[in-house]
């Protein structure tokens, strides 16, 4: 620093710290004076630009803005005495006061000519005022507002303003968001698309009278506009111009209201007038007028042609002429109670222009407002049919009735809805054991009818699906608590107008008892005929089969020795040896067919297989044979039914089928033994199905004979056939 301070020395130039004598209080204070001084005056006129910037509102902006650049130059001087102390920046100081200068001068050239102006600003007190006053009007406009504000949220028609020039919404009160279902954002956010929500049919009108309302001062125009939600809205628009102090349309303003209620009120009414005079018109009732002494004065066209007159024939005519003789008084009857008591109804005889009679229930009122004189109008429907239908359902409720009384088996009507006895007749006292009077009024499981309410359950719901229910076996229980088994069908009925439940009960308590005591016969039976079929072969086996082997023996022996020469009595035993051979093969397997032996020895597999095999040497089928693992043992009952089941079917391929194959399938599972037994050959010439016996099959097959036997075992044999060929079914349950 000395070495600096010398250098400038020798200039000639010297820092204002020599003529402190660079004495540090001295300098110190002027230093730090200036620079407190230099920051001040930055920070003011940082804070009048900020405020020149903010308030660009004000009158004397620019003034603030002068002032601002003054001080900062007078800051730029102070800060120069600081930096002149220890530095000779003459020069540089020079320059700053005299930017400060140049801009000291304008300033104080602009205060002088703003001064006058800044005279006439408001004093504290009438800004106070002012302010007082702007804030008692902004509380009326606020309440104003508040209350334009609650009437545009709470009322149900739209407010609107649009701007006249660009024809786009300024303002739309809430109700445009219920009644278009657009939100108001929407709508600001694109001014003029309300135009797009208008029906495309009512577009070009509709905007065509607002683009015109500065010329015709009126908008009113009803017309649909099509909603996000598909629907389709009936509008009625109102609006009228806002004119300024000048005269001058500044704004659009108007209403809107839905009148879609009002348009379908307005159309139904139209289709009601038209449909009532289409009624008037096309109706097959008669619609008339007449005075108090009956003489015709209107009568509608269908009426007319339905009696074979034409108008000309019956106005002005009495009624009284179309009418039989025997009718007319009361007719006359009639005409009185309408005068006396204002209206009339019933029923009378009309005749047509042909004679025949028919049937009309009339009602009748009296008029006496708005017409020279009192006129009866009248309406009246044509019940002949009805007439005709009641007279025979009377006939049929009749034949009904005593069918319901005289038949032999139980019926009963009851409600659907509750089971509810509405009637019974004699043979369900008979049968069931409750007198009628016990019976109405309850129900059949208050009475303690069914055994088993899950049948009820299953009957009433196949009755709700179908409508009815055929012919199910099901187990009743008497007054006497003895239990009868019936055959069950019941129908949904109309009676009286209401659905009713028939049912109908046939008592099959005998024929079950005899149907059982015929199974134990034929089971009987066939255990019998098994008996003496093992018993038949057992001696074919064992007697005339080893008489047969002796024979063929003996024959042998025989043949041996006659002489070779003597060739023709060797011949002949020779044949009489084939024949003994092969009546011991036969004799075998008729007895095997009769009883195999194996099937009590290994078991139902064994035997199936050992009998297809001689069912494929002789016959020349082939059998393929699937049975399931572990198919085991059972009862001998079951194994004989279901071999009986396969020796029959195989016997009526070879007869009968023509097949070259067949299959049998032997599974068991947890429940069932199934046996299905196949062939590929022409079925039973009619492409029948049998289920346990119910199906027209032809006869002589053996059907029957193994339908017997899988009864009983318990079991269910089906016989499908078609032209691919024959199924044979059977599945017997292994715990009955």
């Amino acid at each position: 620093m000395n070495l600096i301070l010398s250098w400038l020395s020798s200039k000639g130039v010297l820092p204002h710290g020599f003529c402190y004598q660079w004495n540090p209080w001295l300098v110190w204070l002027h230093a730090t004076s200036d620079v407190l001084v230099a920051v001040a005056y930055f920070l003011i006129s940082a804070e009048l630009f900020r405020f020149a910037l903010a308030r660009r509102d004000l009158q004397l902006r620019h003034l603030y803005v002068w002032f601002g650049l003054f001080i900062a130059a007078c800051g730029m001087s102070h800060a120069m005495e600081v930096l002149t102390l220890w530095v000779p920046a003459y020069w540089l100081s020079g320059a700053v006061k005299a930017i400060t200068a140049a801009v000291s001068v304008p300033t104080a050239v602009l205060l002088v000519k703003s001064m006058p102006a800044a005279l006439h600003l408001p004093n504290p007190q009438a800004l106070r005022a002012a302010n007082e006053e702007l804030a008692r009007q902004g509380a009326i406009l606020k309440h104003s507002e508040e209350r334009f504000r609650q009437m545009a949220d709470n009322i149900q028609e739209i407010f609107w303003t649009i701007n006249p020039e660009t024809m786009e919404v300024t303002y739309v009160s809430p109700a445009y968001e219920q009644i278009c279902e657009r939100s108001t954002e929407s709508l600001y956010a694109a001014p003029v698309s309300y135009r797009e929500i208008i029906h495309e049919e009512d577009r070009e009108r509709v905007l065509k009278g607002l683009f015109e309302l500065a010329r015709t001062n009126r908008l009113d125009e009803e017309f649909r506009i099509v909603c996000p939600s598909g629907a389709v809205k009936w509008l009625r628009a109102i609006g009228f111009n806002a004119k300024n102090a000048d005269g001058a349309v500044d704004t659009i303003v108007g209403t809107v209201q839905e009148i879609t209620a009002r348009k379908r009120m307005e159309s139904a009414v139209r289709e009601s007038e038209d449909l009532f005079r289409d009624l008037v018109e096309h109706s097959s009732d008669l619609i008339c007028t007449h005075d108090l002494t009956g003489k015709l004065l209107s009568v509608n066209e269908l009426p007319v042609r339905l009696l074979g007159y034409t108008k000309d024939e019956m106005l002005n005519k009495p009624m009284r002429e179309f009418l039989p003789p025997e009718a007319r008084d009361e007719f006359d009857g009639s005409l009185r109670e309408v005068e006396k008591r204002g209206f009339a109804k019933g029923r009378m005889v009309v005749l047509s222009k042909s004679g025949k009679r028919r049937v009309w229930e009339y009602h009748n009122t009296l008029r006496t407002d708005g017409t020279q004189g009192p006129i009866v109008r009248g309406v009246a429907h044509d019940i002949t049919e009805q007439v005709r239908a009641e007279r025979a359902l009377r006939l049929s409720e009749e034949k009904f009735s005593k069918a319901f009384l005289a038949s032999p088996h139980a019926i009963v009507i009851s409600n659907v809805e509750d089971g509810t006895l509405i009637e019974v007749n004699d043979s369900f006292e008979r049968i069931v054991g409750f007198s009628r009077a016990e019976a109405i009024g309850k129900t059949s499981n208050e009475l303690g009818i069914w055994t088993d309410e899950s049948n009820r359950d299953e009957m009433m719901k196949e009755v709700r699906t179908l409508g009815r229910v055929r012919s199910k076996e099901i187990i009743l229980q008497t007054k006497n608590r003895q239990r009868i088994v019936v055959d069950y069908s019941a129908e949904v009925i109309e009676i009286g107008g209401h659905g009713r439940l028939l049912s109908v009960c046939d008592d099959i308590t005998q024929r079950k008892a005899a149907e059982n005591e015929l199974r134990r016969v034929s089971g009987q039976l066939l255990r019998l005929q098994d008996e003496e079929r093992r018993k038949i072969a057992r001696d074919l086996h064992d007697s005339t089969g080893q008489d047969l082997v002796a024979l063929t023996t003996t024959l042998s022996q025989l043949r041996d020795a006659i002489p070779t020469s003597n060739r023709k009595v060797r011949s002949l035993l020779q044949e009489c040896q084939t024949v003994s051979d092969r009546s011991l093969r036969e004799i075998r397997t008729v007895s095997y067919l009769l009883h195999p032996p194996l099937l009590d020895e290994a078991g139902l597999e064994d035997a199936i297989r050992h009998f297809a095999d001689g069912y494929e040497e002789r016959t020349g089928i082939d059998v393929e044979i699937q049975v399931s693992p572990n198919f085991g043992r059972h009862s001998q009952e079951i194994e004989l039914g279901l071999f009986r089941v396969v020796q029959e079917s195989l016997t009526n391929i070879q007869r009968h089928s023509g097949s070259s194959t067949a299959r049998i399938d032997l599974v068991r599972d947890a429940r069932y033994i199934c046996l299905t037994v196949k062939d590929a050959g022409k079925g039973m010439g009619c492409g029948s199905r049998k289920q346990s016996g119910k199906a027209h099959v032809p006869t002589g097959v053996g059907i029957p004979s193994m339908e017997e036997r899988v009864k009983q075992v318990g079991g269910r044999l089906q016989v499908e056939s078609s032209g691919k060929g024959t199924t044979v079914s059977v599945n017997v349950p292994l715990y009955a």
